[in-house]
């Protein structure tokens, strides 16, 4: 039913993405190109960063915002190895490297917190690189947990972090959170790839390299 949906509408909405998608997209509708712009899934009333400050979790964010005087947060799932046909790759391996050599700079750093989800594939293999390299007392894991919650700890930390890894995205939802609580966030973009598009590109630190995002 999805695969004669996608072949049969009359417009696709979905933003220019690298072959992976453009590829299967192309098979199935062949030489119709019609599309729309991709928008934000952040239409409703309760997921702006006004009504964020009257929204009460059951999570205790005040308590970590009180903790830590600086919050780098990565929603997105633990997934880093390649996984399945598509080569899943997140590159939460370089945040967590990258984040252990800015606590390595200064001693000044180590009221920082990297705050993750607990969930993905590669969680566990996560917890062992964040005991590798000795900073799990400046790493907090928060469960899976609805995008109401999500977007209260977005809005309760310092900057936000989307995919890293190989593949490059103009939009996505880790992506339009962000800009939706209106915080400065770190992701693998391409620029030159999307600007040759045509599109305009929103403000953003493109990284997916562990000194790049050391560097930011």
């Amino acid at each position: 039913a999805q695969f004669e949906g996608i072949k049969e509408a009359h417009y696709i909405s979905m933003d220019p993405a690298e072959d992976v998608l453009e590829l299967p997209l192309k098979k199935i509708r062949g030489n119709n190109t019609n599309r729309i712009s991709s928008p934000p899934i952040m239409y409703l009333p309760q997921y702006s960063s006004e009504s964020s400050k009257n929204y009460k979790s059951e999570m205790n964010f005040d308590e970590l915002r009180k903790k830590y005087a600086f919050i780098v947060f990565q929603h997105g799932s633990q997934d880093w190895s390649d996984r399945g046909t598509f080569k899943i790759n997140k590159g939460n391996n370089i945040l967590i490297e990258a984040f252990a050599k800015y606590l390595a700079v200064d001693n000044k750093n180590k009221d920082s917190a990297l705050v993750l989800i607990e969930y993905g594939s590669d969680v566990n293999k996560s917890k062992e690189l964040i005991a590798k390299l000795k900073i799990e007392s400046n790493v907090v894991w928060l469960p899976k947990m609805q995008r109401k919650d999500i977007m209260l700890a977005i809005s309760n930390s310092d900057i936000g972090v989307g995919e890293l890894g190989k593949r490059h995205w103009f939009s996505y939802s880790c992506a339009f959170e962000f800009m939706t609580m209106k915080k400065p966030m770190i992701h693998h973009r391409n620029d030159a790839f999307y600007k040759a598009k045509g599109l305009d590109l929103y403000p953003m630190v493109d990284a997916n390299s562990v000194q790049k995002v050391y560097d930011t």
